[in-house]
């Protein structure tokens, strides 16, 4: 995720890119890392099967 910040309109904050998407778009994740998802904080997620399935067999 890039560095770039600029303030928000909203509370003179500085912003992520993903924040400042966040303002104006619905966050969608669509993998099956729950540690994205963590990370990133989407405000909706895919219910693909094969992306659940996926994540599964990762060996962390």
């Amino acid at each position: 995720m890039s560095a770039t910040v600029v303030e928000s309109k909203k509370n003179k904050t500085r912003l992520s890119q993903l924040d400042q998407l966040k303002e104006f778009s619905k966050v969608v994740a669509d993998t099956g890392d729950f540690e994205s998802m963590r990370d990133y904080q989407p405000q909706d997620a895919t219910t693909n099967p094969s992306l659940i399935y996926a994540a599964s067999k990762i060996d962390k």
